[in-house]
Order: C-alpha cells, then sequence, then structure tokens
C-alpha cells in the first residue's frame, strides 16, 4: 500500500484468522433471514472473492466482516482493530469538505492529524484526484464520491480490508490503482474480502486464494482451483503503440491514458516484454500473481 503509513501498523495490530461461527442475521424481529448459519474463515494474507445474486445477501455479509452490523446470532472473531471497509453506498450529502471529512476520521482511529493529512494526499492522488481535497463532499460526482470512500477505507492502513462494489463508477486509471492496492495489502500480510457483481475478468485478475457463493443467504464456499503461474506486467507507454491483444499467454489487458497492464502467463512473459520494449514502451513492474 502507500508506503508513508505502513510503518505506523504496531505489531499487536498484526491480523490474525476471522472466523464466522453460525453467523445469521435478519433486520426485523419477525422478518426473514438474510444470512443463514454462516461458517466460514479468512486468513492473513488472503483475498476472498464473494460472489452470488442480486439480494442474497452479499452486502449484509460484508458488513458483518467489516464489524459495522452485529449479527442475529451466531458469532465472529478476530477482526483487527483497523479495519477499511467501503460500502456499496457512500453516503451523500455529507457536511464537510473531502479533506475535514478524511481528517474526521483520522481522528476517529486515533490517527495523528499530520499523519493522516499525508496519507490522505497520498490516496488522492493515487486515485487521481488531488484538485478534490477542498471540495464539499454534496458536490462530488458518484465517481469522484467513490474515490473519498476508497481513500477513508485506506487512510488507516488497514488489516482488514472489506470492498462491497468498491470499483463501481471509477475510472480505468483509479480501477488499476484500487488492484494495486488490494495486492498490497494482501501481500503485506493483510486480508481482503470484495464483491464486484458481474466483473469476472477483473476478479480473475485480482487471483483470489477463494471464492465464497451466497445463495438465498446461505454461504457455499468453493475453493478457486489452483492457478497456473501467472504475472502481473506494467508498462508505461501510449497503449495504442502496442498491440498486444493477440499476443499468446496474455490473459487480461486494462489501459489508461499512459500505462498498460496485464495477466500474462509466466512462460510467456518475456516475450511480451520484448515485443514490448520494442515498441517503445518501458517497464514499470513485473511480479508474480499466481
Amino acid at each position: 500500500m502507500v508506503g508513508s503509513l505502513r510503518s505506523a501498523r504496531r505489531a499487536d495490530q498484526a491480523p490474525s484468522a476471522v472466523l464466522l461461527n453460525g453467523v445469521s442475521k435478519r433486520y426485523q424481529l419477525r422478518g426473514p433471514l438474510v444470512l443463514r448459519d454462516i461458517e466460514c474463515s479468512m486468513q492473513p494474507g488472503t483475498l476472498t472473492h464473494v460472489q452470488g445474486d442480486n439480494g442474497c445477501g452479499k452486502s449484509t455479509l460484508l458488513r458483518i466482516l467489516a464489524g459495522v452490523t452485529v449479527p442475529t446470532r451466531g458469532r465472529i472473531t478476530g477482526l483487527p482493530a483497523r479495519v477499511g471497509y467501503v460500502p456499496e453506498r457512500f453516503p451523500p450529502g455529507l457536511r464537510f469538505t473531502v479533506r475535514q471529512y478524511l481528517g474526521h476520521l483520522g481522528r476517529i482511529r486515533a490517527l495523528p492529524d499530520r499523519l493522516t493529512a499525508a496519507r490522505s494526499g497520498e490516496l488522492l492522488d493515487l486515485l487521481g484526484a488531488p484538485q478534490i481535497a477542498d471540495t464539499p463532499m454534496w458536490e462530488l460526482s458518484k465517481g469522484t464520491s467513490q474515490k473519498v470512500a476508497i481513500a477513508q477505507a485506506l487512510v488507516a492502513d488497514p488489516a482488514w480490508l472489506i470492498l462491497d462494489e468498491a470499483f463501481t463508477g471509477l475510472d480505468r486509471s483509479a480501477q488499476l490503482a484500487l488492484m494495486e492496492q488490494v495486492r498490497a495489502c494482501r501481500n503485506a500480510g493483510g486480508a481482503v474480502v470484495f464483491t464486484d457483481h458481474g466483473q469476472r475478468a477483473r476478479a480473475r485478475a485480482l487471483a483470489p486464494d477463494s471464492s465464497l457463493v451466497l445463495v438465498a443467504g446461505a454461504l457455499q464456499p468453493q475453493e478457486t482451483a489452483p492457478l497456473e503461474r501467472v504475472m502481473l506486467v506494467v508498462l508505461a507507454g501510449q497503449p495504442e503503440s502496442f498491440d498486444v491483444a493477440g499476443h499468446p499467454g496474455v490473459r487480461h489487458i486494462e489501459t489508461t491514458s499512459n500505462s498498460i497492464l496485464l495477466h500474462v502467463d509466466a512462460e510467456d512473459c518475456d516475450a511480451v516484454l520484448a515485443k514490448a520494449l520494442q515498441n517503445g514502451l518501458s517497464v514499470r513492474c513485473v511480479e508474480s500473481v499466481g
């Protein structure tokens, strides 16, 4: 994740496994169960994809995992002190500027003001929105509000990150930035749980360690099949100068105005890099993602 806050995580905040035991949820005393008898665990250093049709209980499950909703019965244990949560619907019309809002949440999370300010600036810059710091929240578009929602979730360098449709409404550059933050959190030993309805290609590109499928409020764990070794390649340059779509081994492509993110089979990676260099692009990052 963005580096300035990484050292702030204390040893006593190291993540442990999060366990759900018999978790059920209903919102009214005699209302239907939205979730029923959920049994699952999420380990440190893992990425979990929660799937299911609309209305199956995904958002309720993520609210419980974020600690903002209490189960009707059953229990959840192991939640770390610092949880980052992007809700499916970010509250509109908050009476703050963006800077004030992020500073307010930093104080709630017991962060020093100077650290919160530095971290907030880094995150807004990363998401392509440094100019909105003094904009009132109620003036923001839906996509820009989503960037603030992501910034507030990441500002405290959480060990436990919950993303409910967090990619929705983001421009391509911000989507890539969020994908990098998800990988960085997992690589640092944190745990990430996300939903991304209808975006199977992006979910595959993130290479989740496991998938959890909800059907009518009941959870059916499905371990992701072992992946072949896949490399993340980030290239700097003009995407139109490099036609990589038909190149052998290329599984996934994301582009911005000045960069290309690829997922490439390891055995084909050298050939893709050579072709990129021949076309005048530079290599920003190469790492294994599966």
